[in-house]
């Protein structure tokens, strides 16, 4: 009897064993991510997309591989379109037209990281604005205090001698891309309108007799670079006589410096080069649009905490993602603040659609011409 009820009790013990085992192997095999391919666009952050320490960790946490084109923001109205899986704007202007985009389906939206419209120049630059009153320091950290009065010297041709830089050619001039088709150049000319509408957020009624002057200022550009990338190449190979003062993303020097460690590198960094910050300033927001499940999923693993640190500490993206700090330590760049404190909205997309179609771009066309501002003898801000 004690025999039978021995084996009996074995025999429990071992469906139990085998079915808790059947249970864990189901619940593992539930939790490992199913691994999938998403296919997008998207624009200025292929450094961030082919890092190494991304790529890792999205097909390990998340079995994702991401299949990626670039497009800039701008065009991305036009190409982004059923059939691929996100799409990727360094725009919010253009995120939220894409969202109420004729035949196009966005399942979900979401800001990933952030960055602000900055300045970029060269040391001699920067201690003449100072002593012009037009840059402020405070800290380690420069602010244009009065980008308006910046502004008119560029438009009035104020020379750079007249400022004390008398090895310097020619007269003050901001560089910019192409705001007709890329991001940085169009949220500069958003913070422009802004600042010519008295530092208000420059309205459908406002943007008026506004316009005619932003076409005036860009017609003195000549030709402009097409990408943010581009012009941020052309400010490093070209110098200073050639890029001045050139406005991109907050982003583009923290990249730099983490990519260029060397101690030759960060010398000539510190030494030479200085950000600066216009006091207010605009956000670059940076949604991503899920057109699928796929999308979706990279959405989600895109906001995971461990992204959004590395997106800062190696890549100079400002998360988007409550609890997640920016630590201005990480990227041994002197100068950049904890938090951005001084901004303006930008225009509505309403109004920011009329300035783009007012310079010469056409958001509904994907085969619009470049660098094509409209002639205008209206005067200069």
């Amino acid at each position: 009897m004690k025999l039978r009820q021995f084996a009996g009790l074995a025999l429990l013990l071992m469906v139990i064993g085998v079915v808790a085992g059947y249970v864990l192997l189901k619940d593992n095999t539930g939790d490992a991510p199913k691994s999938a391919t998403v296919v997008g666009i998207g624009g200025g952050k292929g450094p961030f997309l082919e890092d190494p320490a991304l790529i890792k960790l999205l097909q390990e946490k998340y079995g994702l591989t991401i299949d990626f084109t670039r497009v800039p923001s701008i065009d991305q109205y036009a190409r982004c379109t059923e059939g691929i899986d996100f799409c990727w704007p360094s725009s919010q202007t253009i995120g939220e037209l894409l969202e109420s985009k004729p035949g196009l389906d966005v399942l979900q939206s979401e800001v990933i990281f952030n960055s602000p419209i900055v300045m970029y120049s060269w040391t001699p630059i920067v201690d003449a604005l100072v002593q012009q009153g037009i840059v402020e320091q405070r800290g380690d950290t420069y602010y244009i205090v009065d980008f308006a009065r910046l502004l008119q010297m560029d438009t009035d041709g104020v020379l750079w001698k007249d400022l004390g830089l008398p090895t310097m050619n020619g007269g003050v001039q901001i560089r910019t891309s192409d705001p007709t088709a890329s991001n940085s150049g169009n949220s500069f000319v958003g913070l422009m309108a802004n600042t010519l509408n008295g530092g208000r957020v420059a309205d459908d009624v406002a943007i008026g007799p506004i316009l005619p002057q932003l076409v005036s200022w860009f017609n003195q550009r000549g030709l402009m670079p097409d990408t943010t990338t581009e012009m941020w190449e052309q400010f490093f190979t070209l110098g200073m006589g050639a890029s001045p003062i050139i406005a991109a993303y907050e982003s583009n020097l923290i990249e730099y410096c983490l990519q260029n460690a060397s101690e030759d590198s960060q010398k000539f960094i510190r030494d030479n080069v200085r950000t600066l910050y216009p006091s207010p300033t605009v956000w670059s927001s940076h949604p991503m649009l899920a057109l699928t499940e796929g999308g979706q999923r990279l959405i989600k693993a895109l906001r995971d905490p461990e992204v959004q640190r590395l997106g800062w500490e190696q890549h100079g993206f400002r998360t988007a993602v409550p609890g997640v700090a920016n630590n201005p330590g990480v990227c041994n760049l002197p100068g950049v603040p904890a938090t951005i404190e001084s901004v303006i909205p930008m225009p509505n997309p309403a109004v920011m659609t009329e300035i783009i179609e007012g310079l010469g771009g056409q958001l509904i066309a994907a085969d619009r011409p470049r660098n094509s501002v409209v002639a205008s003898s209206s005067p200069a801000p």
